[in-house]
């Protein structure tokens, strides 16, 4: 036995013997512990007080291309039209003298509060008349009754259409569009936190009043995001941690085993938040899932370290030298596990996305923290508890003995079929894999029980969308006088955009402020209040070189279909004005032409990912032919998800193009682990096949059992207030079955063909 025992020590994968840093730890348990206990500490206290959220759906698709330096060029030009908040309202008094001016009551009070620079509504709009003196609003002062106010509707409509993007009377609905003041107190991404609740409190106040009111748009979104990203942490975190408990309880039966195989999930949860809490990171859209993988990582590898511990003590050693012997079987598979799930989440970075640069960084920190806690960790928690008693666990897995049965029935009697399936289906997969179309909504990313979601969808039916596309018109000259010419400009663009977009949701400063009479139809801007400027800078440049129409669009329009009307858009432009330079931008806009390339960078980053870590196992297992094995089965289980994925969904967005990338790097663990034991095996035997079946038998219980952990780990998301969460968790855990299958069925039979060290049978 103590032959045997010492025969199958570092005759597998070669990783630097960088596991040894748990020999190092297992040597000096007081130091080591302590050591551990202090980091923790430390990373709790970092948590607690500068653990950061971030709900900007814009910094998820920030880029460093053309479309989104417009968009930002456009911002900087006029105002920050990402921060406006937008009301809906919803009243079943408006057609009523008492319901319009308690809702020009409620634009006033929302005038008053500090941080709110200007109040739109359909109580902006205003005329001017001929030989009238400056401007007055579009609405009289006193409206006598209802029979007036109905006679006084239809004409502002028929005179400035603009004003059904703000007011619909017949269904009961309105819009208001508060804007920021600048101001030094500002946060720096809208209106502070004290401002949005004195908003709320004046909002509440006119319930009274029949007016239900909703703040709607990708601001009020954004801040539910926040809220839901911090609650997914505290449950989804502590759920993964539990389920992964109960999942060891099972498997060995013993609360001490229990113990030993959760408590490194719990410190690498702890270490991975303090490191984003010690570097200024956020926690976003992203990023909101890498915890859990870090939980249930850290788990499914003290799972591989604490079973090979129990089966050097099954095999006669003694508990605490089988401690060791453990940390050199295990340990150099688990840090090539750790190293491609890190060349996995480096993929992410190909895409040029800072947000996904973010989450390549901190992934990848992750990984290794998961590899360094569970060697240091688990050995030192089996030294502890051997203190206090021997530890028992149970090992009896004929269960799960399915997996390897299955496995030697292909290696022995279908080897040369499976090989030749896999290779077909690869084919027809990849072909597939460059043709799939890629999409992306906005709303997919709201939490899914969103208010203000809910009221978006009923803003976009009522009134087409509070998302917002921009026509930019450059000047033949800068100046206050926007000229007939000009003018009509504007009105024939509206028109134009109305028709490509197909809607009436269209403003520009030539339907928001009405010119009567026989005048010439020019608006002089001086002549407008002061007080009025920040209204203008919805319409007009700083520089006043640039005139802004805006197009109102639903929030749940496809990535594609922004595509296709942008483009409809300027062709029908450009023939309308050969003459004038006309941009189309705007958040919408900037998204639609950002997410094609960003998912389009990120799936050929996962095929880099899959070579690159072919070429990693190579080097460890020192074979590439071994190293090129792996290919076929880590390839398959990643284009049949994605196949799948098409299928249902009907395209690829960023979220599954992570998932995937993600996905691979958690199944490629198996081949891994699956090629130590045949190394390991190789010792005993020369024969290649023989070896291979060792290494199932010893393997494939191991494998199943991991796979379930994490499985089950990830499938908490399901209790997720995102859908993109339970989405990504689901293409993984679908890429886990699969990568399972392929190991088990295809990599046995592919290894041994190609191996050319030892016997083939």
């Amino acid at each position: 036995m103590a032959k045997r025992e010492s025969s199958l020590v570092g005759g597998g994968v070669y990783v630097f013997g960088i596991e040894r840093i748990g020999h190092c730890a297992l040597h000096r348990p007081v130091a080591a512990t302590s050591l551990v206990l202090l980091l923790t500490v430390l990373s709790a206290i970092n948590i607690a007080f500068y653990l950061k959220f971030d709900g900007d759906i814009s910094h998820v698709l920030a880029s460093r291309t053309e479309a989104h330096r417009q968009f930002a060029a456009l911002e900087v030009g006029f105002r920050r039209f990402s921060y406006d908040e937008v009301v809906f309202i919803r009243s079943p008094n408006l057609r009523t003298v008492s319901g319009f001016e308690a809702l020009r009551n409620l634009h006033l009070d929302l005038q008053l509060v500090d941080d709110v620079g200007l109040v739109v509504s359909v109580f902006s709009f205003a005329r001017k008349d001929q030989g009238a003196k400056g401007w007055r609003s579009s609405h009289p002062g006193v409206i006598k009754d209802d029979a007036s106010l109905a006679q006084h509707i239809k004409r502002l409509l028929e005179d400035q259409p603009a004003a059904r993007s703000m007011f619909d009377s017949e269904n009961g609905a309105a819009l208001l569009l508060l804007m920021p003041r600048a101001h030094k107190a500002f946060d720096a991404r809208g209106f502070s936190q004290t401002a949005i609740e004195e908003i709320a409190e004046v909002l509440k106040s006119y319930k009274t009043d029949g007016i239900e009111t909703h703040l709607v748009g990708k601001p009020a979104i954004e801040r539910e995001i926040v809220e839901a990203l911090k609650s997914d942490q505290l449950v989804l975190g502590a759920l993964a941690i539990l389920v992964c408990a109960l999942t060891a309880l099972a498997i060995f039966r013993t609360i001490a085993a229990a113990v030993v195989c959760t408590l490194p999930s719990v410190f690498a949860l702890a270490w991975y938040l303090g490191f984003l809490s010690a570097i200024g990171a956020s926690i976003d859209l992203l990023t909101t899932v890498v915890p859990v993988l870090i939980i249930v990582l850290a788990f499914a590898d003290t799972l591989h370290l604490f079973i090979h511990w129990r089966r050097r003590c099954d095999r006669g050693a003694e508990q605490l030298k089988a401690i060791e012997l453990a940390i050199s079987d295990a340990g150099p598979a688990c840090a090539l596990a750790a190293v491609t799930t890190a060349i996995a989440f480096l993929a992410l970075s190909v895409a040029a996305n800072d947000a996904l640069d973010a989450m390549a960084l901190t992934g990848i920190a992750g990984v290794l923290m998961v590899f360094l806690i569970v060697v240091v960790t688990t050995p030192l928690a089996i030294f502890w508890l051997l203190k206090l008693g021997p530890l028992n666990a149970q090992t009896d897995r004929r269960v799960l003995r399915w997996a390897s049965r299955m496995g030697e029935i292909v290696l022995v009697q279908h080897q040369g079929l499976t090989i030749t399936a896999a290779i077909l289906m690869a084919v027809m997969l990849l072909i597939a894999h460059f043709a799939m179309p890629t999409q992306f909504r906005l709303l997919d990313y709201a939490p899914r029980h969103s208010s203000a979601r809910a009221a978006g969808v009923e803003t976009d039916k009522t009134f087409g969308g509070a998302a917002q596309i921009f026509a930019v018109i450059a000047r033949d000259r800068a100046g206050a006088r926007i000229t007939a010419v000009e003018r009509q400009t504007l009105l024939q663009t509206e028109n134009i955009l109305k028709d490509v977009f197909r809607t009436r949701n269209v403003v520009s400063i030539a339907s928001t402020i009405a010119v009567g009479g026989s005048g010439t139809g020019a608006i002089d801007l001086s002549d407008i209040p002061k007080s009025a400027e920040p209204f203008l800078t919805r319409f007009v440049s700083s520089d006043r070189k640039r005139l802004l129409v805006t197009i109102f669009v639903s929030n749940d329009l496809a990535a594609e279909q922004i595509r296709r009307l942008v483009a409809q858009a300027r062709e029908r432009l450009n023939a309308a004005f050969p003459q004038l330079s006309v941009e189309i931008t705007g958040g919408p806009v900037y998204r639609a032409a950002v997410v094609p390339n960003l998912i389009f960078d990120l799936r050929h980053g996962l095929m880099l990912s899959v070579l690159i870590s072919v070429v990693v196992i190579g080097l460890a297992v020192r074979s590439w032919r071994l190293g090129l094995a792996c290919l076929l089965p880590n390839l398959l289980p990643i284009l049949a998800v994605e196949a799948a994925v098409w299928w249902i969904r009907g395209g690829i967005d960023i979220a599954t193009a992570a998932a995937l990338t993600i996905g691979f790097g958690l199944a490629v663990d198996d081949s891994v682990h699956l090629l130590n034991h045949y190394l390991l095996e190789k010792q005993e035997t020369s024969s290649n096949r023989s070896a291979m079946r060792g290494a199932l038998r010893a393997c494939s219980p191991v494998l199943v059992a991991t796979t379930i952990v994490l499985g089950v780990g990830m499938s908490v998301a399901v209790v997720s207030a995102f859908v993109t969460v339970l989405t990504f968790a689901a293409i993984v855990i679908s890429i886990l079955v699969f990568a399972l299958l392929a190991d088990i069925l295809v990599l046995p039979s592919v290894a041994v063909k190609i191996d050319r060290t030892g016997r083939k049978s």
